[in-house]
């Protein structure tokens, strides 16, 4: 896929005392496909493309409870076929006030109605996504752990770690 190409434009301006607003357009364009019909007999080309607008907002609820939103238009077209959703992510992060550093969040994305393209409604692929952070060293070690549950495959689990060297 040689002419596979992936844009991103995206700006977010903190605003005082309210928290942050965003926006971002994404664009994948696949290029050019060869056409082919059922029997695998070439016929004409094609091309197909997705594309995302989002809005974002972030901001908290107190110094703890921190929140962030997108609502996010959906297009996908392939030759003279089309199809537009909308969707919602929703992610939450909890600051714990009893241990310093330890930060718990969970993410759902993609809440919205299925896309319709030609004459079918595809859900879109929604997740939840719930993890844990922490760090230790005077913060120069960081710690996490996720789950990610999506609804079309098993769930998965993910671990990191960083280490912050003095002087950077």
């Amino acid at each position: 896929m040689g002419d596979t190409n992936l844009d991103f434009f995206g700006y977010a301006q903190k605003i005082k005392g309210l928290g942050a607003l965003g926006g971002g357009i994404s664009w994948l364009y696949y290029g050019t496909l060869k056409g082919t019909n059922e029997s695998g007999d070439p016929t004409q080309d094609f091309g197909a493309y997705d594309m995302l607008w989002t809005v974002s907002y972030a901001g908290s609820f107190t110094r703890d409870v921190l929140f962030g939103a997108n609502l996010k238009f959906i297009r996908q077209a392939v030759e003279n076929a089309g199809g537009n959703s909308w969707a919602a992510d929703i992610g939450l992060l909890f600051k714990s006030e009893v241990f310093k550093g330890l930060n718990f969040a969970c993410v759902f994305r993609n809440i919205g109605p299925e896309l319709r393209f030609a004459d079918e409604l595809r859900p879109l692929p929604y997740s939840t996504t719930i993890g844990a952070s922490s760090k230790f060293l005077g913060d120069a070690l960081t710690i996490a752990c996720d789950v990610d549950i999506p609804s079309n495959q098993p769930a998965v689990i993910h671990a990191g770690a960083e280490y912050w060297q003095e002087g950077r």
